[in-house]
Parts: structure tokens; C-alpha cells; sequence
């Protein structure tokens, strides 16, 4: 495995899954179950601009998840920027965990429960499931 960066038309996506071939190996990039094929794309245009290939798939092979490596540099999947949008927040990550926040807390009120989470709440809870 080398250290370069990824190259846009090493991707391959099919039936769900992205791959990247490099040199004789293919790799498992991530699955795309329930998305379509744009957002597969823009989950690899954010990897390519802040990973290199060994970066990346060293991070898979300790265990981490396709989705926690790109958080760690800031990527919002089209779902949760579209989830923030709604909630009237620019579309970033952390916005996106505050509209989930105001989600849950609308859904509790209207099952007539008391919501109890802030957002300064979840981000402890994070820091402590971590």
C-alpha cells in the first residue's frame, strides 16, 4: 500500500459499495446500503482532498469505521447536512448533532415527555462514550 493520495477514477461503486483499486489490490472503501451513488461520490471527493490512501485504510484496518475517519476531519454526510438545513443551521457536522438534539427534544414534547437533553449534554455524553 502506498502513501498517495486517492485518485478520482480508482473508485469504483457497485451494488452499495465503494472500492478503490490500487496497483493489484482492490479496497473496501465503504458501504452505501441505504444512499444512492451521489453520496458515495461525495464521501470520496472528501477523501481524496484529506486522505492519503495509507492514512485512511490503516485507520479501517485499526477498527474504525468509514464514517468515524472522515468525521475526524469534519465530513456531514448529505444526510445530516440536509437534517441541519432543515433545523435552520448551516450545514456542518456539529450543527447537524445540534438538529438532532432539537429532533429529539420536539419528538419527546409532542409524545408529552419533558426533554431533558441539551446539546451541551450530548457533546459530554460523546466525550465520555469515546
Amino acid at each position: 500500500m502506498n502513501t498517495q493520495q486517492f485518485i478520482k477514477e480508482n473508485f469504483s461503486y457497485s451494488g452499495g459499495f465503494l472500492t478503490y483499486h490500487d496497483g493489484d489490490d482492490n479496497h473496501f472503501i465503504g458501504r452505501f446500503k441505504y444512499v444512492g451513488k451521489a453520496s458515495a461520490m461525495k464521501f470520496a471527493n472528501f477523501l481524496r482532498k484529506n486522505f492519503t490512501t495509507a492514512e485512511y485504510l490503516d485507520r479501517l484496518d485499526n477498527g474504525e469505521a468509514p464514517l468515524e475517519v472522515l468525521e475526524s476531519k469534519g465530513y456531514c454526510s448529505p444526510q445530516m447536512a440536509s437534517l441541519a438545513k432543515r433545523w435552520g443551521y448551516l450545514p456542518t457536522l456539529e450543527n447537524a448533532h445540534r438538529a438532532l438534539v432539537d429532533q429529539t427534544n420536539e419528538d419527546l414534547v409532542r409524545m408529552g415527555e419533558k426533554p431533558t437533553m441539551t446539546y451541551e449534554k450530548y457533546k459530554e455524553h460523546l466525550a465520555r462514550s469515546a
